[in-house]
Parts: structure tokens; C-alpha cells; sequence
């Protein structure tokens, strides 16, 4: 045993703390394997080794473990140590240590219990049997309930509100997922699904499994007795939404589709509710709520009387609530009166699109969507098509304006007629994304509108602003690199915005590269974009873009792109810890920067080449590369180059023990970076002068170099840069004597590491889990 006294549960401050007591208490009762400690478990399935481990691991959701678990855990404890210990005394300690905990945290537990339901449905009415059929589901069965029918017949308003009614009855949270099953080219993988339920659980990415099936079992582990309630909106069939069950009747998961869903029910037992129409009394009471509502701060409206005309509309519109709820709307508002509404639904054309069962199930209500369409103003009317060449989730209104080829106040002014008809949905503030059927519709109404040319104009206005706004871009991020005479520089008044900017943006800039069609548009913006993606380290998409921005350069036979996209690669690598997958890149991308004459690009691979060489040990052919990237630099006045250069060579010389050197090479890369405008090289350089006093055991210099460059990384809103001067500064403060500083750095460096997928983080966390510090 590892001391004589056991670790004492009570010192724990923290759910963080009390995992590490527990940790400790293990090695004290003799390191017993998973597999020992399950076999001395009072209950063997209390304590199965997967869950023992991922608690023990610290990658779990930020809360204490459950009592049972701690009881379990402790007592095979004792049992395995042997001890005298009386086990009802120690499991009392602890105990009276956890409750402490609980009582103390119970705040902060609750902020992570996830709370995904949509808004509730303002105007829900109706569906008592449907409603009475949930509940027993709920009571009986738990499990997973199957709600299917029509589009537009209320699949998830009956859902959501259920929910919204019954939430209390699930305390560790509610998640929902769109998963939209029936959008033409873009449904959500079940694979993206999964990770937004992992994340909303409090599982940091690092920790995420790396399959689909790992991770599906690693939900089922998360799910295991607890209450959450689980809705998978819009599901393509059974198989789309298989791998997202929790496998635990505590859990209750309704699943919407207009797919019978017969697999799920045939194979996995769920319950099937089929939603028809609303009866006539509830679509009846559905359009007047929607007309009150309407009129609420005027004096009393009529609304519609049971009768002819009610019936007629409620047929007219299939009993679906969509429907009804538009032609509400439309009469509210005064444009047409209930007789005109109905006597539009008679056209037998579009009544058919709406009501045939039989019909294409993704336009079953285009004719609900046309009747808010057909009569905007034709300003209106072209932004709504237009938005549908939109290669993103979501757009900012500039990108509309874009579209429309009108000012950002007219385009938000269009937007807000949009989204009152329910065109358009607000995803965050402005910002805005079509909903997928409305987005299909809008795709229809563009091409058969296109006579005059609307969409080629539309895109290549598109194209022109994201080239805009992403050279600005990288302008702001390195006004130092590379760029064309073209790229503007009065874009964004700091690399920090930039920055932001590029972060709401990530999804939609990889479609533009890895989607595009015009080659020489996503070369330039793969080339462009380079800056983005290595300063906030999404290294993945930074390859998936290079990739394509390569294959388009060797297209347009651009030689000097695919030099610069070569070399981009290897850094990519580089970043990932990959030195020797990068090396073959750079080593392509030298004869091309040679043969363009790109000596200022040439100077950059040799770096990057050199770099590869340093971190696969060979640091005498490092130091060669780095000494012709230095000649070519100071020949052609790249002051900005030679400062990088100079702090290379001031790392490979530390690493061959030559200090003096190191410091020299660093202090002259120093001092070009102070007469240069701020940026990130210039943190590269403080931490690797902090690196070096650190290897000289001169800690006190070494940390007010660190802190320096930290102070300027947060200036810069460089989190990556910030992540790597936290984990020095620990280092530096753990070999100095202070192990809280220490923690408290690795600990801050770690969450933006795993924020990034970056490997660096399971680096960070071994000095947390695996050093005593």
C-alpha cells in the first residue's frame, strides 16, 4: 500500500478533486486492476470497467460521480486491501465527503444538465389522444416512441409540446436533434448527431471516441440509469437513427419521421403513433388562436365561426396544422379574408401537391409555402430564391445582401419580412438559415425563375464577397505574409475580429473550397485561407481545403498555388505532430518555389523543411535549411521571414545544447519581431526564449517570457498560442516549486487544446493525471 493512512476523501474541494481522492485511494488499497475491483464489488455490474475507467480518466461530464458508484468503488477497495479498516466507517467518511460536495456544487451540476427543447409551440391545440397515448408510453413502457405522418401534419409540435408538459420528469436533461432525414442533398450523418449529444453531455472532444459505433456504445454508457428524454426530429428511417438510441429504458426517445419507421418498431420495439389529421374542432380552435394572437394588443377581432366555410378550410388544408396556421396567418393579417383564402385553396392544381398521399413526400406542402411566397414583393421574392445558392447552415446578413446585390440594411430589412412569414428562421443574432423543406422550395422557385440570368449573377456576387472578406482576413492575421496586391486590408481593424469572424464562418469557407467548381476561385481561396486555419488550428479542415485547393492549382496549371498549398500541407502535418507525413509535401513544394523564382516562398518551405528535420532528430540538416532560408531572407529584406527563421535556428541549437548560441539566434529574432506590428511569430519567439531559460534552469527568466507572450496571445485572441505558452509556463512552474500554478496552467492549456481536437491535449492532460505535481 501506498502509505499507511488512506487518502482522506474530505480534502477534496472539487468534483475534479474528489475523482483524484478516489484515484488515490485505489493505488493506497494496492493498485487493483479494473477487472480485480469488479471481482471485490459487493455488485459486479456496480462497478464495470469501461465506467470505472472513464470516471477515473477525469474526460467525463464535469459532476461528482453517483453515490452508488462511490460506495461500490470504495468497499472493493477495502476488500481487495485486506485492511483492518471497519469498511462501514470509511464508507461513512466518504460519504459525509461526497454529500459535502453535492450540496456545494449542486448550482454548477445543474448549469450542465442539458435543456435542448425547442421553443414550445405557441398555438399547439388539440391532439388529447395522441397526447394520452405519450403518456402511457411514458408510464409503461419507456424506451422509444415513433411519431409519423405527413409533412406538416405537427410531428414535432405534438413532440415538443409533450415534452415541454412532462420535462420535470426527466431531471438529468432533454436533448434534441434535427436530423433532417428528407432535405434533397443534405442531411445530418448520424455521426455529426451523435457528437452534438456527446458534447451537450459534457464529453470534451479529445475524449469523443473515434468510430460511430464507439461512440454510439460510449452514449449508451453515458445514458445508463439515467432520466433524459431524447427527441430525433425528422429521422430518414430506422437505420438513420439506430446508432443514436440510449439502450436504456430510463430513457425515453421519441423519434418523429414521415417514414413508418417499421424497422425500429419491427427490430428494436418502439411504440408507433400515426398522426393524421387534426379533428375539426382542433383545426377550428388552431386558426382563431392563431388570429387572436395576431390581434392581441387591438381591439376583438372576429374569428371564424363553425360552420361551411370552416369546414371547408379545414379540408381545403388537410387538417394539417402547418397549413392551417398560415391561412390563420394570412387572415389575421388582413390580406385576404377567409372566403378569398378558401376560394385560393380550391384550385385543384396546388390543393393536389398539398393533400395527395401519394405525391412526392418532400414538396407534400408546397403549396403551404407558396401561399406565403407568392405574394411578397418582388424584392422579397429574389432574395428568398437566391438563398438558396447559399453554401452554409447559416448566413450572416451581409452574406444576403450579397446574394441580392442590395445594401446589408435593405437585405435585413427583407429578412425580417422573410422570417415573420416563417420563410426564414434566426439562428443567433443576425444570422439566419432556411429550413430544409422551405430550403428546397426556394431552390425550386430559383430555377424556375432563372430565365434572366438571376443565379450565375447571384453566385458570383456570393463569390466576391466571401473572396473579400477572406483575403481581408488573412491580411488582418498576418499583414506580414503573403498576399496578392489585390486582397484588401481595411476589411477587419484587428487580427482578433478576423479571427471571430472566421470561427462563425468555419463550416460554410470549407464548402466554398472543398464544394467549389470554379478551379482558379478555390485555389486562391485555399491559399487565402491558410492564415485562418493555423491560427485557430482546426488543422483537419486546414487539410481537407489544401487538398482541394491543390487539385484545382494543378487544374489551372498554377504552379506557384501549389507550391504554397504544398507547404501548407506539411505545416498542417507539422501541427499534428505528423513530421514525417510532412516532409514528402515540402520536399515537392521545393523545385516548384525554385522554378517560379518564389524566393520569399522558397525561404518558407526550407523553414517548414527544417522544422520536420528538428522534430525527427536530424538537426544538423535543420540547421542547413534554416541557413539558406536566412541567406535568401536577408537578401531580399524579408524582415518578418528572418525573425521565424532566427527563432528556428535558436531552437535547434537548444536542442544541440549550444545556449549561448540559442540565445543569440532568439534575442536578434526578438528584436525584428518588436519593430514589426504585433502577431503571433512574435509569441513563437517569447516562448521559445522561455523554453531555453527554462533549459538552462533560469526559471524566473524563463516564466517572464512566457507571461509576456501570454499577455499578448489574449491581445491577440490567439488561442492556440495562448494554449502553448500555458503548457510551458507549468512546466516552469512545476520544476520551480509551485505545483498549483502549475495545475492551474496545464489545466487552462488543456480545455483549448481539446476545444481543437488538437493531440497536444492528451499531452497536457498526462502532466495533470500521470505526474505528481
Amino acid at each position: 500500500m501506498d502509505s499507511v493512512d488512506p487518502p482522506d476523501p474530505a480534502s477534496a474541494t472539487t468534483a475534479d478533486g474528489f475523482v483524484t481522492v478516489l484515484a488515490r485511494f485505489r493505488v493506497w488499497s494496492g493498485n487493483p486492476s479494473l477487472r480485480k475491483l469488479q471481482q471485490h464489488a459487493e455488485r459486479p455490474e456496480a462497478l464495470p470497467p469501461t465506467t470505472v475507467s472513464w470516471i477515473l480518466s477525469g474526460k467525463g461530464l464535469p459532476r461528482l460521480p453517483r453515490w452508488e458508484f462511490v460506495a461500490a468503488f470504495v468497499t472493493a477497495c477495502l476488500r481487495y486491501s485486506g485492511t483492518p479498516q471497519t469498511p462501514w466507517v470509511e464508507v461513512e467518511r466518504w460519504r459525509q465527503a461526497w454529500r459535502t460536495l453535492a450540496r456545494g456544487q449542486a448550482a454548477s451540476v445543474t448549469t450542465t444538465v442539458p435543456a435542448q427543447l425547442p421553443a414550445p409551440y405557441r398555438h399547439f391545440t388539440g391532439r388529447e389522444t395522441e397526447l394520452n397515448l405519450l403518456d402511457t408510453a411514458y408510464r409503461t413502457a419507456g424506451g422509444i416512441v415513433a411519431i409519423v405522418g405527413p409533412g406538416g401534419v405537427g410531428k414535432t409540435a405534438l413532440a415538443a409540446s409533450w415534452a415541454h408538459q412532462r420535462k420535470d420528469q426527466f431531471p438529468d436533461g432533454q436533448l434534441y436533434a434535427d436530423l433532417r432525414g428528407f432535405h434533397p442533398d443534405r442531411p445530418i450523418s448520424a455521426d455529426v448527431a451523435l457528437t452534438g449529444m456527446l458534447t451537450a453531455l459534457g464529453v470534451r472532444p479529445s475524449a469523443m471516441p473515434d468510430d460511430l459505433p464507439a461512440r454510439s456504445a460510449f452514449l449508451r454508457t453515458l445514458c445508463a440509469d439515467r432520466r433524459l428524454l431524447i427527441i430525433l426530429d425528422n429521422a430518414r428511417d430506422g437505420e438513420h437513427v439506430r446508432p443514436l438510441l440510449p439502450g436504456s429504458d430510463s430513457c425515453l426517445v421519441l423519434v418523429t419521421s414521415r417514414d413508418t419507421l417499421a424497422g425500429l418498431v419491427g427490430r428494436d420495439g418502439a411504440t408507433r403513433i400515426r398522426l393524421g389529421r387534426l379533428a375539426d374542432e382542433a383545426a377550428l380552435r388552431l386558426v382563431n388562436n392563431v388570429i387572436r394572437a395576431a390581434h392581441a394588443a387591438g381591439p376583438p377581432v372576429e374569428v371564424l365561426r363553425p360552420g361551411p366555410d370552416s369546414t371547408e378550410l379545414v379540408d381545403l388544408c388537410g387538417g394539417l396544422p402547418l397549413a392551417l396556421c398560415i391561412a390563420g396567418e394570412r387572415a389575421a393579417n388582413g390580406h385576404d379574408p377567409i372566403a378569398d383564402v378558401v376560394a385560393g385553396l380550391r384550385d385543384e392544381t396546388r390543393r393536389l401537391d398539398l393533400l395527395s398521399p401519394e405525391g412526392d413526400p418532400q414538396f407534400a406542402i408546397r403549396t403551404v409555402i407558396e401561399w406565403s411566397y407568392r405574394d411578397l414583393a418582388p424584392g422579397a421574392r429574389e432574395l428568398f430564391q437566391v438563398l438558396s445558392l447559399h453554401p452554409g447552415e447559416s448566413w450572416p446578413v451581409e452574406a444576403a445582401a450579397a446574394l441580392a446585390g442590395v445594401p446589408v440594411g435593405e437585405a435585413a430589412s427583407r429578412l425580417d419580412l422573410l422570417a415573420r412569414r416563417h420563410l426564414v428562421e434566426h439562428t443567433g443574432p443576425q444570422r439566419y438559415r432556411l429550413h430544409d423543406l422551405v430550403h428546397a422550395f426556394a431552390a425550386e422557385r430559383l430555377r424556375s425563375a432563372d430565365d434572366d440570368g438571376l443565379s450565375p449573377a447571384a453566385a458570383q456576387r456570393l463569390s466576391t464577397w466571401y473572396r473579400r472578406m477572406i483575403t481581408g482576413m488573412t491580411a488582418a492575421l498576418d499583414p506580414a505574409g503573403y498576399r496578392e496586391p489585390s486582397w484588401p486590408s481595411d476589411v477587419f481593424s484587428s487580427a482578433k475580429q478576423a479571427l471571430a469572424w472566421g470561427e462563425q464562418e468555419r463550416a460554410t469557407l470549407r464548402r466554398l473550397t472543398t464544394g467549389g467548381t470554379d478551379p482558379e476561385l478555390v485555389c486562391e481561396l485555399a491559399v487565402a485561407l491558410g492564415s485562418f486555419y493555423r491560427a485557430a488550428k482546426y488543422t483537419h479542415d486546414w487539410i481537407a481545403v489544401n487538398r482541394a485547393g491543390l487539385v484545382a492549382a494543378r487544374r489551372c496549371g498554377d504552379q506557384a498555388a501549389q507550391a504554397r498549398l504544398l507547404t501548407a500541407l506539411g505545416h498542417a502535418h507539422l501541427d499534428l505532430g505528423q513530421p514525417a507525413n510532412a516532409a514528402p509535401f515540402l520536399a515537392a513544394a521545393l523545385p516548384l518555389r525554385a522554378g517560379t523564382q518564389d524566393q520569399r516562398g522558397l525561404a518558407v518551405t526550407l523553414n517548414s523543411l527544417a522544422i520536420a528535420h528538428r522534430r525527427t532528430g536530424r538537426l544538423g540538416p535543420a540547421a542547413r535549411r534554416l541557413r539558406e532560408a536566412l541567406a535568401i531572407q536577408r537578401a531580399i529584406g524579408d524582415r518578418g521571414g528572418q525573425a521565424l527563421t532566427l527563432n528556428n535556428l535558436g531552437n535547434v541549437a537548444r536542442d544541440q545544447g549550444r545556449f549561448v548560441a540559442a540565445l543569440r539566434h532568439l534575442t536578434e529574432s526578438l528584436t525584428i519581431e518588436d519593430g514589426l506590428a504585433p502577431r503571433s511569430s512574435r509569441c513563437i519567439v517569447l516562448c521559445s526564449l522561455g523554453e531555453t531559460y527554462h533549459a538552462m534552469a533560469a526559471y524566473d527568466r524563463a516564466a517572464a517570457h512566457f507571461n509576456r507572450g501570454l499577455r499578448l496571445a489574449e491581445d491577440l485572441g490567439d488561442v492556440w498560442q495562448q494554449a502553448t505558452l500555458l503548457t510551458e509556463l507549468g512546466h516552469t512552474w512545476s520544476a520551480s516549486g509551485e505545483p498549483e500554478a502549475a495545475r492551474d496552467c496545464w489545466q487552462r492549456a488543456e480545455r483549448i487544446f481539446a476545444a481543437r481536437d488538437d493531440p497536444r491535449a492528451a499531452e497536457v492532460r498526462a502532466h495533470l493525471t500521470g505526474r505528481r505535481v
